[in-house]
């Protein structure tokens, strides 16, 4: 009976035995595990450290600075073409406008030495010559004056001298602006009377000064006995002396 009793229990120790040695060996297992999981991370981080050292290195340096000397030299060439089309660009522009430029003054060029040759070839002309007295610049044969010198305007091929008052004359109209003291009338410039103060042109005097009064846009003095006129009436009142007659003061 006691046998039996202490074969169960040594089997009993040997169990706990058993599962002490398991648990010790699971407890190694486990720090080997985590020493490799430490040793594995030491390693990456001396991977790390050897390429950070690399980087920093001159090698390093060396690596980073002809990357970047790639892109700045690729960076300098886009410039460079498009600086170079820019300017192709602007030379074409440039040419384009000088020819055009150079063609219209050959053109004008021509022109004008046509234009010279015909007044040579007319200044020679004896019908020219003849004219030329009478205010005639250039003449043709069969036609007339064309051109008169200045003071004079044309009039059916023929030249006519602007009067005193006329400011500005067109060829076959005649006078169109006129001088102070002036006004236009068809065309021809006539003198403002004494008496007139303010003139409408192509219409005559509108106005008249003091001691005058306006009688078909002509400006008429009052006679001595008058005392009031009326314009385009005339005296309305006569002074001391004289009575009215038809718009006439006369003496008693």
């Amino acid at each position: 009976m006691l046998t039996v009793e202490n074969s169960n229990k040594s089997k009993d120790h040997d169990k706990k035995n058993n599962q002490n040695i398991n648990n010790i060996q699971k407890s190694i297992d486990n720090i080997q595990n985590k020493n490799e999981d430490v040793a594995s991370s030491v390693e990456r981080s001396k991977k790390k450290k050897k390429n950070i050292i690399e980087m920093v290195s001159p090698l390093g340096k060396g690596k980073l600075s002809s990357d970047k000397n790639k892109n700045y030299k690729r960076n300098k060439t886009r410039k460079f073409l498009i600086f170079i089309l820019i300017g192709l660009l602007l030379l074409l522009t440039t040419i384009s406008v000088l020819f055009y430029i150079t063609k219209n003054k050959q053109n004008k060029s021509e022109n004008e030495y046509q234009k010279e040759q015909e007044l040579i070839k007319e200044a020679f002309n004896p019908s020219f010559i003849m004219n030329s007295k009478t205010g005639c610049f250039i003449a043709k044969d069969n036609v007339g004056c064309t051109s008169c010198n200045s003071g004079y305007y044309l009039m059916n091929h023929q030249c006519i001298q602007k009067s005193a008052g006329c400011f500005i004359a067109k060829d076959n109209v005649g006078c169109t602006s006129c001088n102070s003291g002036y006004y236009l009338m068809n065309h021809q410039c006539i003198k403002k009377s004494t008496g007139c103060f303010i003139a409408k042109d192509n219409v005559g005097c509108t106005s008249c000064n003091s001691g005058y009064y306006l009688m078909n846009h002509q400006c008429i003095q009052k006679s001595a006995g008058c005392f009031i006129a009326k314009d385009n009436v005339g005296c309305t009142s006569c002074n001391s002396g004289y009575y009215l007659m038809n718009h006439q003061c006369i003496q008693y």
